[in-house]
């Protein structure tokens, strides 16, 4: 112990505070760490034995880990663990063996968990440090493997990943490593809601309840969490403005479709910046969908004195069900304790009663609205409770804004101009009715509105011919097994589970064993399943274990054909693995392939680069001309489609101005997502009655500047690097080029934004510009000394990298009119082999 605070003492004084990234200098050098790198090198294996030796990791994992790191890495990686080390051990003075916390650390995959920040139904919340890019982040930790928590924290994460607001915390990434599954997430460094609103040093309350997933009735309560009520002006101020950032996050939520069912002030943080965070969404759901049942057993899910009565109930949840936990929420700031105490009885009992009106005598005249707000939100019926827009706008005093979103353009154009692509598709339908197995392959250009018509297409057969359709995507930020089948088999079990108990028998089939080994989420099915899996012994063989897997998996399929037809439709494919790509082919091997239609969406562009695509159409040409997959690709709108698209967003605005639909329609390609983005522009700047004609020239460039002028310098300055390359760059290269921090919230921003788009985990991750149309919108709005010193940097980056093409590098010091450093043999000299 002596030995590792000795180690730390005498490097903790001397450390940055972000040695994540080395920037790079207007000049091309880079910031140099050798007056460091002595005294790092020279403490490592001390601190590695110190480590080993106090029981906090294990020495193996450690040196594997720093083994398998590339070695221009290792260096930066000792650098930053000291570093964590020292700020986990408050080393302000020496390090002293009482300030060390008895959690050891564990390695879990490419992460070093340094403390546990947080904990929840769901999982546990740690500081981690990301060993492959340098940086610490927040990894969420499943604690057990039990397939019905496995769900709840994947849907966890597939709900809130593509999801991006400034009050709502972001996911990075899914993984699974040595059987424990985890996501990665944004670090949100600050405090709860009520503490925050008392001042940063006010006590926690006495008591406070966890989220719980467990049989109704069957704890006894816990005491209702106590402080002192509201008194200075100040404290309402912050609560006043935490109020209306806490409530646009929700409400964003909402419009996602989803409900986050375990509002409480643990789960809302704010920062020292004071930015508001809505986090842990373990409990999301669709909106909609019941209260969780398992088994035929009522199940409590969520916080009791924050939940809603319709929650409690096992009603239908809505929107107005997260507003009841926010008017508790509010309602414990104002008055220092939750509304109801009492045992679960009693405290259920009071929930479906009026909640008798709170004194407003000691609140200022200007917040004595949220003492109104409290009692509305607090209406025992859903239906009489406030809308977000009627919240938001007692709140802000501001009606809320109405943007044109993603969603409305889709649903505008599923059919509009798409008679050959509909056709394609209803034929390959057909073929399936006669008694096929017939694969397709849909591909577009980002934006197009490839997976808005196949989903409408899907939705027409479930509708109109009975079809079950089984939705799935593949996610980029995820590392799964099978991941272009993980959340399609999730669909499935949870179809086969919904099913009465006899019928799912008759989708049994012969052997379950070596089906649940290679995908568990089947475990979910339950009853006879789960007890035919235990019986029987699975084979010796791995490959023997697959190959009875897919039998079954093809005999399961046939006996749910055999009933209605059904399709299998996988999104993004362009991100699945090869082992996926395998198995969906061997699912229409001969002889009697199942009678199934699969539809797979994947980007154009990226289909050269994905091997799942690849290795499909290999393998599903191989086994015959009836099996060769069918090819559609959905070409941006013709001019008079386009045309017609522009007119129905625009309206009710001025549809006399036909040079300015000309021009959107010039200017977006016929590409749907570009066309709203120009819409969205225009009607930012045009009223309604005044003439379109009078507008500045449309162009994307216009469009977006407005979104790019929002963002931070450090966005900026990314975007610039990312616009000037032209071709896909590291993030951590861009990042390095760019001279900034990597930051997962720079990213899903500028995701967010369809500024870029990424591919890729971990710091293999790459980045380039949503589409070429708006890289060259923005490339032409660059000045010439900004693009010259960003083909330096990008240049000086490449050259570094061992991972690099030489070329790439010499291009860009030629762009940058820097020949002399964009020689043959000077690239590699300073690039090193390349391989």
């Amino acid at each position: 112990m002596a030995v590792l605070s000795e180690a730390l003492s005498q490097v903790a004084g001397g450390i940055p505070q972000s040695p994540a990234a080395r920037p790079v200098m207007a000049g091309g050098q880079t910031t140099d760490l050798a007056e460091r790198s002595a005294i790092l090198l020279a403490v490592t294996r001390q601190l590695i034995q110190a480590l080993s030796d106090s029981g906090w990791v294990c020495r193996e994992d450690l040196e594997s880990l720093l083994a398998n790191l590339p070695p221009d890495r290792r260096l930066l990686w000792v650098h930053h663990l000291v570093h964590c080390l020292a700020q986990r051990f408050r080393s302000g003075g020496p390090i002293v063996e009482g300030e060390m916390e008895s959690v050891p650390l564990q390695v879990l995959g490419e992460f070093l968990l340094l403390e546990q920040i947080g904990r929840g139904g769901m999982g546990t919340v740690h500081r981690a440090l990301d060993m492959r890019q340098d940086r610490c982040l927040a990894l969420k930790v499943l604690p057990d493997s039990r397939m019905e928590t496995v769900h709840y924290f994947k849907q966890e994460f597939r709900a809130l990943a593509e999801l991006v607001h400034p009050n709502l915390v972001v996911l990075e990434e899914l993984h699974t490593a040595g059987g424990r599954w985890f996501f990665t997430m944004e670090l949100v460094e600050g405090c709860d809601f009520c503490r925050y609103v008392r001042g940063k040093d006010a006590p926690p309350g006495e008591a406070s309840w966890e989220t719980v997933v467990t049989e109704l009735f069957d704890r006894p309560a816990v005491g209702a969490t106590r402080a002192e009520a509201l008194r200075e002006p100040a404290q309402f101020d912050r609560l006043h403005a935490a109020m209306v950032q806490l409530c646009e996050g929700v409400a964003f939520l909402h419009r996602a479709g989803k409900l986050h069912r375990d509002i409480k002030p643990s789960n809302v943080l704010v920062t020292a910046e004071g930015r508001v965070v809505l986090v842990d969404f373990g409990l999301v759901s669709e909106l909609g969908r019941l209260g969780s049942q398992v088994a035929g057993r009522r199940m409590l899910m969520g916080t009791l004195p924050y939940m809603s009565p319709e929650q409690v109930a096992e009603q239908a949840l809505s929107e107005a069900s997260d507003w009841y936990s926010v008017g508790i929420l509010l309602y414990e700031a104002l008055c220092g304790k939750t509304p109801f105490e009492g045992d679960i009885a009693e405290v259920i009992a009071q929930k479906s009663a009026d909640l008798p009106p709170l004194s407003s005598d000691s609140v200022p005249p200007e917040h004595r609205d949220l003492v109104a707000l409290v009692s509305e939100l607090l209406r025992p019926k859903p239906l009489d409770r406030p809308t977000a827009d009627q919240i938001l706008e007692r709140l802000s005093g501001r009606p809320a804004c109405k943007e044109l979103s993603r969603l409305d353009v889709a649903a505008q154009c599923w059919l509009l101009g798409r008679e050959r692509e509909c056709e394609e598709l209803a034929v390959a339908y057909r073929s399936v009715k006669a008694g096929a197995a017939v694969s397709l392959f849909v591909h577009g250009e980002p934006g197009v509105g490839k997976t808005a018509l196949v989903q409408h297409f899907l939705d027409l057969l479930e509708v109109c011919d009975g079809v079950r359709v089984f939705r799935g995507r593949c996610y980029e930020r995820e590392s799964v097994p099978y991941n272009a089948l993980d959340s399609l088999v999730d669909t499935l079990a949870e179809h086969l589970a919904g099913r009465p108990p006899i019928e799912r028998l008759g989708f049994l089939p012969n052997e379950v064993g070596p089906l649940l080994r290679i995908f568990p989420a089947f475990r979910r099915v339950g009853g006879i399943w789960a007890g035919l899996a235990e019986s029987r012994a699975l084979p010796d063989n791995a490959a023997d274990v697959y190959r009875s897997a897919v039998e079954s998996l093809r005999q399961m399929l046939g006996r749910l054909a055999a009933r209605a037809p059904i399709a299998l439709f996988v999104d993004d494919l362009q991100w699945g693995d090869l082992d996926s790509a395998v198995l969906l082919s061997d699912l229409f091997r001969p002889p009697r392939p199942p009678r199934f239609l699969f539809v797979g969406c994947s980007r154009s562009g990226a289909v050269s680069d994905s091997l799942c695509v690849d290795e499909m159409r290999t393998r599903l040409a191989s086994l015959g001309a009836e099996f060769a997959p069918r090819e559609v690709f959905v070409e941006p709108l013709a001019p008079g489609a386009a045309r017609h698209l522009a007119e129905t967003l625009l309206y009710p605005l001025d549809r006399g101005g036909e040079e300015a639909v000309t021009e959107l329609v010039h200017h977006s390609g016929g590409n749907p997502h570009l066309l709203t983005e120009l819409v969205g522009h225009v009607r930012r700047n045009v009223s309604p009655g005044t003439a379109m004609k009078s507008m500045p020239p449309i162009n994307l460039a216009a469009a977006f500047q407005e979104r790019i002028a929002r963002l931070s310098p450090a966005a900026r300055e990314f975007l610039d690097v990312v616009v000037t390359a032209g071709h896909p760059l590291r993030i951590l290269d861009a990042c390095r080029a760019a001279e900034v921090v990597p930051d997962s919230r720079m990213i899903a921003v500028l995701r967010d934004h369809c500024l870029i788009r990424t591919r890729g985990l971990g710091a293999l991750r790459e980045v380039r510009i949503y589409h070429d149309r708006i890289r060259e919108a923005l490339d032409s709005q660059l000045p010439e000394e900004k693009r010259r010193l960003c083909h330096l940097r990008i240049g000086t980056v490449l050259a570094d990298s061992p991972h690099a093409d030489p070329q790439l590098a010499h291009s860009h010091f030629a762009e940058a009119e820097q020949r002399d450093k964009g020689g043959e043999k000077g690239v590699r000299d300073s690039c090193g082999p390349w391989r």
